[in-house]
């Protein structure tokens, strides 16, 4: 009898560590979408601090017109406005308010109350911004 040796034909092939091509392909471009959501995400944030602080100088800005406001500006029924050097323009309109609006008075005010209304625009890069403010004062009683 004869036997037989079972004789094994092929390329030995040692383990390769390497990464292959499409292994580096598909790992740099989830690299490059994680980087880009992280941008997304930085700039939005980033916007949205210099659009708080936008808002916040506007405010100051209308508060200390507020607080001008039957000094250096007068306090009457009216429209007034201007444009500031921070480059603002604003728009004061002032109205009697009527006292039927169940306010309660102290009863040592006299005077009359004064509803005011404060409008900011002014322009950000390539938009025009605005913001509108409105308070209560009281204010010396105009003869008609």
């Amino acid at each position: 009898m004869t036997s037989h040796k079972n004789i094994e034909i092929g390329i030995n092939r040692k383990t390769e560590s390497a990464f292959s091509l499409i292994e580096t392909l598909v790992s740099l471009t989830i690299l490059t979408i994680s980087l880009l959501v992280l941008f997304q995400i930085f700039s939005g944030g980033l916007y949205n601090i210099e659009h708080r602080e936008q808002n916040y100088k506007a405010a100051l800005f209308a508060k200390s017109l507020a607080a001008r406001l039957g000094r250096e500006l007068p306090l009457e029924t009216g429209l007034q406005k201007g444009e500031s050097e921070q480059g603002y323009e604003w728009i004061i309109e002032i109205t009697p308010y009527d006292t039927y609006h169940e306010v309660v008075l102290p009863q040592s005010t006299q005077g009359q109350l004064y509803a005011i209304y404060i409008h900011l625009k002014w322009q950000s890069g390539i938009r025009q911004k605005n913001l509108e403010f409105s308070l209560l004062r009281y204010g010396e009683e105009q003869a008609l």
